[in-house]
């Protein structure tokens, strides 16, 4: 595991200041249009103020700012063209989340994706940054545009394993659950809506905590 996960696994080890930051699309868009929040009801029930707050739970010394970087509609090239603001908060730990519109919204190739999203990660670490990649919710399939999701996610993977770097993969979970019998609606708003619900961000948060765990074990 980079170097990164290292310095922050002992940040956290030592009580000192966290600051967590988002880039993203839509579900991880917070503040920039009223009302609006990645499909939460509040903005505190969205994934990352979540995750924020499991931080918070598991290492209480260390205090945990949060600061959203999604743009609704943007696929993962776009997500890259923001970095500096990103970098600009000299963040700690970074959560890379893309994916929807790449495949069915505002597309790019697999290919393309892959290539954004590893920009996007070097250049994180280059500066000590922590990123976590996470892949879209894709499992509906009753949306025929997404029906392409596996080929994304395999590329969002197949970045992270050669950077060796941690993957939230939502797809494969939500994936095992919709074959356990969980309906997509109950981690989403309908059948034709790819945001999640309160349930939604609420396994995001539990999924991305799981993964950081890993990494920092790792580290």
């Amino acid at each position: 595991m980079p170097q990164p996960f290292a310095a922050l696994r002992q940040r956290l080890a030592t009580g000192q200041p966290v600051t967590l930051c988002t880039l993203g699309d839509s579900i991880s868009e917070v503040g920039r249009t009223p009302g609006w929040q990645g499909g939460a009801t509040a903005p505190e029930q969205q994934y990352a103020a979540r995750f924020r707050d499991l931080l918070a739970a598991a290492w209480p010394a260390s205090p945990i700012t949060l600061h959203h970087h999604g743009v609704g509609g943007q696929n993962t090239a776009e997500g890259l063209a923001r970095l500096p603001d990103v970098l600009a908060r000299q963040p700690h730990l970074a959560i890379v989340a893309f994916g929807a519109n790449d495949q069915a919204y505002h597309p790019l190739t697999p290919a393309a994706t892959a290539a954004a999203l590893r920009a996007i990660l070097t250049q994180l670490t280059a500066v000590g940054v922590a990123p976590m990649a996470v892949s879209a919710s894709m499992a509906n399939p009753a949306l025929p545009a997404w029906q392409r999701g596996p080929a994304y996610v395999d590329a969002q993977q197949t970045v992270c394993a050669e950077l060796g770097l941690p993957f939230a993969n939502l797809y494969r979970e939500l994936t095992w659950r919709s074959i356990a019998g969980e309906p997509w609606e109950h981690y989403h708003h309908g059948p034709d809506n790819c945001h999640p619900n309160d349930e939604g961000h609420a396994l995001w948060a539990e999924q991305l905590l799981a993964t950081l765990r890993a990494a920092l074990a790792a580290s």
